[in-house]
């Protein structure tokens, strides 16, 4: 009896740890620019800019070249890995 009991409370643990993970990644999901900073190893600020360029309509070789200042430089790639993972995790 005692085994059985023991079982639950394990089982409870385990359900409660898988609780806190799932819902510290539902939490990254709403903040979008802080998940992809983490993601694409990049600050904050540098993705809510880039961000905020593309929402403008610059393209990626435009800010590459000329808006380096807002994006604290950000190279091409960077900037195409952004503008992919964002379209991808915004897509609905």
């Amino acid at each position: 009896m005692a085994r059985k009991i023991r079982r639950k409370f394990d089982y409870s643990r385990k359900t409660q740890q898988n609780d806190s993970r799932s819902l510290g990644l539902i939490a990254a999901m709403l903040n979008i620019p802080q998940l992809l900073a983490t993601e694409l190893a990049l600050q904050p600020a540098q993705i809510q800019n880039a961000l905020e360029l593309f929402a403008e309509g610059a393209t990626v070789p435009f800010i590459a070249r000329y808006r380096k200042e807002r994006t604290d430089e950000m190279n091409e790639i960077q900037l195409r890995d952004l503008q992919d993972r964002h379209s991808y995790l915004t897509e609905r």
